[in-house]
This record gives structure tokens, C-alpha cells and sequence, in this order.
């Protein structure tokens, strides 16, 4: 029955009863689905039981937490669908630049001072989150940073090296300046 529930939906009232929250409902949404969405995460991570394990687990906490923006009773499973395959985005994008950050950290690691005081520590972690947040920006935004922090090139010779007038090559140091300082707020908060 519950199968054949889950491949043609859910009756108008079942279905209002899991906009609402019904405990009762959103137990027959896990139980309904779960071997579907548990399914298509597993192939996702490639037999990674654990990892499946935790994205489903995501899945539907995400699921249960907007359950109220469903529209229609048809698209159930679909949904779900969707919501397992952003957490899985997530995880991977997450997991990529966590290897960017553990590279960084090898391949910084020889370069830092022996000292370990404080300070030192500090300045080399910041050090550490602006080069991984820069290796994480768009190339014209690391182009126009680098050209203006690092060369010292006026906007006007900036503009003219990207070939932009001088207005948008502000805007575009503006939204690089902005990038940045979220990129670098977003590492070292980890």
C-alpha cells in the first residue's frame, strides 16, 4: 500500500496534513521514500555507505524543515530528489575546498617560521585563509585584486590592461573586495 502511495502521491487531506507538520504525515513521508532517496544518494557516492548515511540523514532534516513550500502532491519524491542532490552538492563542494586548504597547508607548512608564539601563529593562518579564498575567487576578480593589491596599478591602468572603462572597472574591484572578505570570513570561521 505504501508503495503504491508513493508512485501515484498522496490523498488531498494526507497531503495537508504534511504541509502542517502532522507527526503522523512526515513519518509516512520517511517511510515512503526512504528507500528511494537512501537509494539515489548511495549510487551518488559511489557505494559509500557511511557518507550516504549522513547526506540522507541532511536530506531529510532539509525535507521536514520546508515541507511547507510543497506545492502539489504529485511531486513528492521529486523533491526529494532535488534536496538529496543538493546536500550531496554541498558535501562535495565543501569537501573540494577542504582539499584546497589541506594542500595550502602541506605545501605552506615548510615555508612558516618554526616559531609558535601567538602572533606568529595568527599572521600565518590569515595568511592561510587570503590565499585559499583567492585561489577560490573567479579569475578576473583574482586578475584585478592582484593587478591593484599586489602590482600597485591604478584603476585606470587596470581598466586598460582588462579592457573596461574606469566605472566598470570600480564596480568590478568592488564586487572582488566583497567576494574576498566572504571567502576569507567563510574559511576562517571552519
Amino acid at each position: 500500500m505504501f508503495i503504491l502511495m508513493a508512485i501515484i502521491g498522496w490523498s488531498n487531506d494526507d497531503f495537508e496534513k504534511l504541509k502542517n507538520g502532522d507527526t503522523a504525515m512526515l513519518e509516512k513521508l520517511y517511510i515512503d521514500y526512504k528507500s528511494n532517496i537512501f537509494r539515489f544518494i548511495f549510487l551518488k557516492t559511489r557505494g559509500n555507505k557511511e557518507l550516504a548515511e549522513d547526506i540522507f540523514s541532511e536530506t531529510f532534516h532539509s525535507a521536514l524543515s520546508s515541507v511547507g513550500t510543497l506545492k502539489n502532491n504529485t511531486n513528492i519524491r521529486s523533491w526529494l530528489i532535488k534536496i538529496a542532490h543538493r546536500r550531496y552538492i554541498d558535501f562535495v563542494r565543501k569537501n573540494i575546498r577542504d582539499e584546497k586548504i589541506n594542500n595550502m597547508l602541506i605545501m605552506t607548512h615548510t615555508e612558516y617560521q618554526e616559531d609558535t608564539s601567538p602572533g606568529i601563529v595568527i599572521e600565518q593562518e590569515k595568511e592561510l585563509a587570503f590565499n585559499c579564498a583567492m585561489e577560490n575567487l573567479k579569475d578576473m576578480y583574482k586578475q584585478v585584486l592582484t593587478l591593484k593589491y599586489i602590482e600597485k596599478k591604478s584603476v585606470l591602468e587596470i581598466s586598460t590592461i582588462i579592457m573596461k572603462n574606469e566605472r566598470e572597472t570600480e564596480g568590478l574591484l568592488y564586487r572582488a573586495r566583497n567576494t574576498l572578505k566572504k571567502e576569507i570570513k567563510s574559511i576562517m570561521e571552519r
